[in-house]
Order: structure tokens, then C-alpha cells, then sequence
């Protein structure tokens, strides 16, 4: 699919190749490519006379990469997030603006940005007179959408220490959620650092419209503001790690104590049965006994040795207390 806007402010979607053909090149703004057919890519290619980036080419990860410039115009490939529910999904888009200020983008998913842009440039009729116009548009929105990201995991993060102060057992989901979201903003923090590195090579570039500078350092002003806020929030998740793991560990601990307590209490009761346990010939506990007036013969020896070992485990249980290990 083929999205066509042009100078007259006219915008649109899903032209046709010979639609395209057709289109006089004075009067094109942006062209959109939206495909997965080589056959649209080549039709824009030779229509313009330009090369297009394929995706693999494009979501190359070295700077020389991301932003070069060619006989024909400039080429900058940036990475567009979008969020399914929580997962981040990477998009390699590849722009480029040729030198009579026509943009050229190719993307192969829907991307929310683009659709906000469609929307602005609309409504903006007087103001878009040259690619890089709609390419700063297009930058504006993304950055708005990092942000919101930025924000929506920040108010995750918060609701997260909130639930690990109020908790009295740390699951394992909290830590798994909190790998989750290190994992999103580390992502979030690459993609504002590819952007800001594509941002000020474009700035530098003698290509560059002198009118939209302002508008560029206002952008990556955002942009350093990003990057503290995803840095802060980076800073907090580790805090909120290291708390969890504490608590689970004194969890662990107190778990463990109760079991040493246990053991320990068991300790004197065990020694006495294990004396009495002895098969020696001559143990006279054994023959402890004492008759009641009805003839029944109490073993004294028994209660002997059961209440020694209760006594035993109070006095042990009271030490304890006495300590204060318990």
C-alpha cells in the first residue's frame, strides 16, 4: 500500500502504482510505502529515481547505518516501538528526504505514528511546505509516543513499589514483573539514543532547513529529558529489586529460624527418650511404679520421663524468649 501526500494538501492512502506514476513530482510531499510486495518498493524506486532501504537493511544497528547521506538526498533508518499489551514491539522504518524535499517512508507494520501524523499534517495545511517539514512532524510524534511509554511504565513502576510495601510475601510475579519492565525501558532508552545519535547528524547536515532548527533542539531537548526520566526509572527498578530480594531473603530467614527453633526445641526432649530408649539391664526408672487404692499400678517412671521432656522444651522455649530470638 502506496500513501500519498501531496503539496496541495491532498492526502491519499492506498494509491495505486500507475496513481503514483501519474503524480506529477512537483506536487509530492510524502510518500509512504506500507508493504510487504517489492513490486510497490521498485514503482517508488524508479518513480523517484532513489534506492530504498530493505528491512533488514535497515535495522542495522551500526551509526553509520542509521544516518548517511547520499547524491540523491538523505537516508536515516530509526526504530518505531509499538506496545502489545506488555510486550514492546521493535519496527525498523527507513526515511528518506531528497534533495527537492520529498519523503520517503517504508515500513512494513502499522504504526500509530503515522496515523498521528496523517492527522497533524491535515489539519496544519499552510505549514508543511517540504519533506523535512513532515519528517519533523513525524519525529514530534514519536517522541510524544516515547514519552507516553515513559510515563505509562513509571506509573507501572509505582504501582509496583506500592504493592511490594504493602505485601507481606513477595511472589515470584513481582520479580518477573520487574525483570519485565528493566527489560522494555532498556529497550525504550536504545531506540531514544538511536533517535537523539539520527537527530543531531540530520541537525549537522548542510541539507537541513536553516527554519527547522529550532524545532529540532526543542525535539532533542525532549529527547535528554527522556533519557533522565528512563534513567530514573531504570535506577528505581534496581532499588525495587534489591528491596524485594531483601524481603524475600528475610522471609527465607525467619523460615529458617523457625526450623532452627524447632530442631533445638526437639533437642532436650530427643536426649531424655534416647536415655531411656537404652536397653541396659539395670535402669531403675523402670521400676518406678506406684498403686492406687483401687489396685491400678501407675508407672511413675513414664510420667517421669514425659515430664522431663516437656520441662525441658519450656526451659529451651523460654531461653529463647529471653534473648529475644523469637
Amino acid at each position: 500500500m502506496i500513501n500519498l501526500y501531496l503539496r496541495h494538501n491532498e492526502f491519499a492512502t492506498d494509491v495505486s502504482e500507475a496513481a503514483l506514476r501519474e503524480a506529477k513530482r512537483d506536487d509530492m510531499l510524502w510518500v509512504d510505502v506500507f508493504t510487504e510486495y517489492d513490486g510497490e518498493k521498485e514503482a517508488v524506486e524508479e518513480v523517484l529515481d532513489i534506492k530504498l532501504l530493505s528491512k533488514e537493511e535497515a535495522q542495522e544497528i551500526e551509526s553509520s547505518s542509521k544516518y548517511f547521506e547520499t547524491e540523491s538526498g538523505i537516508v536515516a533508518n530509526l526504530n518505531f516501538i509499538e506496545r502489545n499489551r506488555d510486550k514492546l514491539t521493535v519496527e525498523p522504518i527507513s526515511f528518506v528526504v531528497t534533495d527537492d524535499g520529498i519523503l520517503v517512508s517504508i515500513r512494513h507494520t502499522d504504526c500509530d505514528v503515522f496515523t498521528e501524523t496523517a492527522r497533524r499534517i491535515q489539519i496544519e495545511k499552510d505549514k508543511n511546505s517540504s519533506g523535512f517539514d513532515i519528517f519533523v512532524i513525524l519525529t514530534e510524534a514519536h517522541i510524544d509516543r516515547e514519552a507516553d511509554m515513559v510515563e505509562l511504565m513509571a506509573a507501572q513502576i509505582s504501582q509496583l513499589s506500592q504493592e511490594i510495601s504493602e505485601s507481606d510475601r513477595i511472589g515470584k510475579y513481582i520479580i518477573k514483573k520487574i525483570s519485565q519492565l528493566q527489560e522494555q525501558i532498556i529497550t525504550l532508552r536504545e531506540n531514544i539514543f538511536d533517535l537523539q545519535r539520527v537527530l543531531i547528524s540530520i541537525r549537522r547536515s548542510a541539507r537541513f532547513p536553516q527554519k527547522l532548527q529550532h524545532r529540532l533542539q526543542l525535539i532533542l531537548k525532549d529527547i535528554d529529558s527522556l533519557i533522565n526520566h528512563s534513567d530514573f526509572s531504570f535506577q528505581r527498578l534496581d532499588s525495587l529489586q534489591d528491596t524485594a530480594l531483601g524481603l524475600i531473603n528475610i522471609e527465607q530467614n525467619e523460615i529458617v529460624k523457625i526450623l532452627s527453633v524447632a530442631a533445638v526445641v526437639f533437642m532436650p526432649p530427643t536426649l531424655v527418650a534416647s536415655l531411656y530408649g537404652m536397653n541396659f539391664k539395670y535402669m531403675p526408672e523402670l521400676d518406678w511404679e506406684m498403686t492406687l487404692q483401687s489396685g491400678a499400678i501407675v508407672p511413675l517412671g513414664y510420667i517421669f520421663a514425659i515430664t522431663l521432656m516437656l520441662i525441658f522444651s519450656v526451659l529451651t522455649l523460654w531461653f529463647f524468649k529471653y534473648k529475644k530470638w523469637l
